[in-house]
């Protein structure tokens, strides 16, 4: 997967770090229901049990990748979880509704973008829609 494979336009239109119909992204100094980073001793998805602080962590970490290659692979990790592990992909699917505290900045692209677009492709499945 190159970064010109995965569009990073969420399925409402809207860009990055704003409100989507499904879950919504704030920063972890607001009042949040799930935390979706990694944890201080690097616990992430592929680490940490399904629902545990930190089960939500992209274990590539942007000082190892670009940001976009970083977001990338975490996409491509996460559609895999989702459906070979269905204990991940329950929890997974509680998120609906939540808001959800990340550590990024409004304007940059991460990871959390990535958890609103698959819980909104999802949605539109749910409702008979096409997935994005």
């Amino acid at each position: 997967m190159t970064n010109s494979d995965v569009d990073f336009t969420l399925t409402d239109g809207s860009e990055s770090g704003e409100e989507s119909g499904v879950a919504q992204l704030v920063d972890i100094s607001e009042e949040y229901d799930v935390y979706i980073g990694r944890t201080s001793d690097f616990g992430h998805m592929m680490n940490t049990p399904p629902g545990k602080r930190g089960w939500l962590g992209n274990p590539f970490a942007v000082d190892d990748f670009s940001r976009e290659k970083a977001v990338a692979l975490y996409e491509k990790m996460l559609r895999k979880k989702l459906e070979n592990h269905g204990e991940f992909r329950q929890k997974f699917d509680e998120l609906i509704g939540k808001k959800l505290g990340k550590k990024c900045e409004d304007d940059e692209l991460s990871h959390g973008d990535i958890i609103i677009k698959i819980l909104e492709e999802q949605e539109n499945q749910q409702e008979g829609g096409k997935p994005s």
